[in-house]
């Protein structure tokens, strides 16, 4: 978890908002099922990115230097700019 926080912007990021959200969800008048579902949504994020954050480390270790599988995947959710 500290090589992701140290390694990856978008975790740095989910754990800013995770330190923002969760203290918000603790203090929001609402029962305890509504309180648990908003914090385990956040941890699901993070939970998420630890695990997208492990891929692609997996990638960059197979594929050294251009990664065909993995600028394959890229190339479906990135628009392309002629």
């Amino acid at each position: 978890m500290a090589s992701a926080f140290r390694h990856e912007d978008a975790f740095r990021q989910e754990c800013l908002l995770a330190a923002v959200l969760i203290p918000a969800a603790l203090l929001i008048p609402v029962g305890g099922t509504e309180r648990a579902l908003m914090i385990a949504s956040v941890l699901l994020v993070l939970i998420v990115e630890l695990l997208n954050s492990a891929v692609g480390s997996r990638g960059r270790q197979d594929f050294p230097g251009k990664s065909p599988p993995r600028e394959a995947g890229e190339g479906i959710a990135a628009p392309r700019y002629s």
